[in-house]
């Protein structure tokens, strides 16, 4: 997962979106209790791709879930300069479809908010909702995800497609 902010929470076991653990805007392409094993290829990374305006920046996670040594999670998270309020998952390795995991976004009490990477300014627009606004694509689904799916979430609209 990625927060936006300082009220992310630490907490391990994923829940239904919209949750109270987070209360920034938060990008959940795989919300579950992975971990970065020693001795592996396991990592987190980013990259910033591209020429102003059309730069994105591509984080990418290759992690294992903390109580199964076998499992292997491979996906990225991707943003464009030139779509602000989009953020692209995709999932290149996901050993058991999702079974586990939280997938979607949300934020709760912000309108708006911009970070910065090696100069790019991403803004990730959030409308407000009642409950805050949220887009939901799996919980605890065995079948949410194969390799090779992507999904785009729009959060201007708090919709997603699955490309």
């Amino acid at each position: 997962m990625i927060c936006l902010g300082e009220d992310c929470s630490t907490d391990f076991s994923n829940d239904p979106i919209p949750t109270d653990s987070f209360l920034d805007p938060s990008i959940f392409c795989f919300w579950d209790d992975l971990i970065i094993r020693s001795n592996t290829s396991n990592s987190i990374k980013y990259s910033v791709d591209g020429k102003r305006p059309k730069r994105v920046v591509t984080f990418t996670f290759n992690l294992g879930r903390y109580a199964s040594l076998e499992s292997n999670y491979h996906f990225e998270a991707v943003f464009y300069e030139k779509k602000p309020g989009f953020v692209q998952c995709n999932y290149l390795s996901i050993s058991d479809g999702g079974q586990l995991a939280t997938i979607g976004v949300q934020c709760k009490l912000f309108e708006f908010i911009s970070f910065v990477i090696k100069e790019i300014i991403l803004l990730v627009y959030i409308l407000d909702s009642p409950s805050g606004p949220s887009t939901s694509y799996s919980f605890n689904n065995a079948t949410a995800i194969t390799n090779g799916t992507k999904i785009l979430f729009d959060t201007n609209h708090n919709t997603y497609s699955v490309l």
